[in-house]
């Protein structure tokens, strides 16, 4: 799931999946993006929504 949203919000886990010691690297900087000052609750929730649709159509 959190690979789904890192891709779909484009934030780049290059750098988290190359550092050993990160066992999430998608989680981890998906909560990075979420705790973003910059980042609204508007954002969260098209980034959810984008989620939903994706995987709703994966689905069919």
């Amino acid at each position: 799931m959190c690979a789904v949203y890192t891709r779909l919000a484009g934030i780049d886990t290059s750098a988290r999946e190359q550092d050993a010691a990160d066992f999430e690297p998608h989680l981890n900087s998906l909560i990075e993006w979420n705790d973003s000052d910059e980042r609204s609750w508007e954002d969260i929730r098209e980034l959810t929504a984008a989620a939903l649709r994706h995987l709703d159509a994966q689905r069919w």
